[in-house]
């Protein structure tokens, strides 16, 4: 059996659990208007599956790219952060739909976003470790992009389509 990196392991994971909401969002009762429920995610999952696909074939380019190591211990390292790395972001989506209604979308989507964004960032960074001035700017990156989305995605629910947000 060929070794399969855990970066494309984690890209394809991604793409098939976007592809599969994306099965879900399609099926969605169609509305009156122009738009129905299902429009925003399937737009959202087309896009991001759009995007894996390219961040996959990169990912793969990257490794043929990389002259392979003799040494096993730097690959199980990897899979054992990448595993990791994905109980981690499984552990937080529990949390943030079990808190979702009593937080708030703002306040929950935000801490989820920088969150798992920290997460992979950290656990599956491929240098080892992160200088100061790195981890700085991750977290500054992860706030400004969390805040952002989470707001333009509150607007976007509560003005376009109507929907009452916790």
């Amino acid at each position: 059996m060929a070794f399969v990196p855990g970066k494309i392991l984690f890209d394809l994971v991604l793409l098939a659990l976007a592809a599969l909401a994306l099965n879900a969002a399609l099926q969605l009762p169609a509305g009156t208007g122009m738009l129905s429920s299902g429009s925003f995610p399937s737009a959202i999952l087309w896009l991001g599956m759009g995007l894996m696909v390219i961040v996959l074939f990169r990912d793969v380019l990257d490794v043929r790219k990389k002259v392979s190591e003799d040494k096993a211990g730097p690959k199980k390292d990897f899979r054992k952060r990448t595993a990791i790395c994905l109980a981690l972001m499984a552990a937080e989506l529990v949390i943030y739909i079990v808190s979702f209604e009593a937080i708030g979308f703002l306040v929950g989507t935000i801490f989820f976003l920088i969150f798992g964004y920290l997460t992979c960032g950290i656990l599956l960074n491929s240098r080892g470790s992160l200088g100061r001035a790195h981890t700085g700017k991750m977290i500054g990156t992860s706030v400004i992009v969390a805040v952002s989305i989470s707001i333009v995605c509150y607007f976007l629910f509560t003005r376009l389509f109507g929907l009452a947000l916790p």
